[in-house]
């Protein structure tokens, strides 16, 4: 079953056998789940090449990790309302109006994250050590996070 096929079955209404709404949802969950897998594995290489560097380090990552995966999830939360809405309008069948929340959805998470990047920017000498890191790792807290 191609993607032409799947789009006019909802379109038009059709009843689909359970074999066929399985295949269809796991086509649709497989880009997501392997999405996820590989920011995981991102995420064990990415402290492994850090935890060779010694303590010190890997305490400047993990000190500011966790505002790290708060900017990511605002990111997150903002592409996630967005395709609320262009679900709503796939749903309702007005295409044209799907378009155009896409088309916004660009700018304006475009715009959100050159603030928040601006923000996180400023923030990062601040955030390590109001997060209670020592001297030497709030240095490099800083600066890992300045440049993430």
């Amino acid at each position: 079953m191609n993607e032409l096929d799947i789009s006019s079955r909802f379109r038009d209404g059709r009843s689909m056998s359970l074999k066929e709404k399985t295949g269809i949802v796991a086509t649709l969950a497989l880009p997501g789940m392997l999405a996820q897998i590989t920011e995981i594995v991102m995420q064990y290489i990415d402290a492994a090449m850090v935890g060779s560097l010694g303590a010190s380090a890997s305490a400047s990552i993990g000190l500011v990790s966790s505002s790290t995966w708060l900017f990511g999830g605002l990111l997150g939360a903002c592409a996630a309302g967005f395709s609320v809405q262009v679900a709503h309008a796939c749903g309702a069948g007005d295409y044209a109006q799907a378009k155009s929340i896409f088309r916004q959805s660009l700018g304006t998470t475009l715009c959100f994250a050159l603030a928040l990047s601006g923000i996180g920017y400023l923030a990062a000498g601040i955030i390590p050590a109001w997060l209670g890191g020592e001297p030497d790792v709030v240095h490099n807290a800083t600066l890992y996070f300045s440049a993430f």
